[in-house]
């Protein structure tokens, strides 16, 4: 189980130290309290990173994303940057993905798609879809369809069950 301490230290702030708290809690609590399965979560951080000088390329903001889930070892996580949530709103990510470490921990540095820019109070989606390429021992875990996760993080389609965080760009 990851400790307390794992999950301060790869929080990296205050604020994201909060909200971890809470769901290291119920996760905790759901996992010595009951025989059902315990809550699924991703919690995430994520901050504009230094400019990026490319050779031949303008300087560019990325996006440093930081965060822990109790998704198994290997479990890829999608991610996607928008400028806003609803009609007319542009991605601005390439379509990254990033796979879940030893002890739950991911770290990823995004880059914005050619011509568009990274900057604070962007919208972001780290998602863990069962039916998208992922590992055989994480779909054994996690069940073909999803049918293992549980929590509010998790919602459906007509491949099954998903895991979805949103967080927001800080500088």
């Amino acid at each position: 189980m990851m400790t307390l301490a794992t999950v301060f230290k790869t929080a990296g702030g205050a604020i994201f130290a909060g909200a971890l708290l809470s769901v290291y809690i119920c996760v905790c609590y759901a996992q010595e309290e009951s025989q059902t399965p315990a809550v699924t979560y991703i919690a995430v951080a994520a901050r504009l990173a230094p400019q990026i000088k490319y050779p031949n390329q303008k300087p560019t903001n990325a996006v440093a994303l930081n965060g822990v889930t109790n998704l198994p070892m290997n479990s890829i996580l999608n991610i996607h940057i928008y400028d806003f949530v609803g009609q007319g709103y542009t991605i601005v990510d390439k379509g990254d993905t990033v796979a879940v470490g030893q002890n739950g921990e991911f770290a990823v540095m995004v880059l914005p798609k050619p011509g568009l820019e990274m900057r604070a109070n962007l919208q972001v989606y780290v998602s863990f879809f069962p039916d998208r390429f992922q590992p055989v021992e994480v779909l054994s875990k996690v069940g073909k369809r999803g049918e293992n996760l549980n929590g509010p993080q998790i919602s459906g389609n007509a491949g099954g069950s998903y895991v979805n965080a949103i967080t927001v760009v800080k500088e």
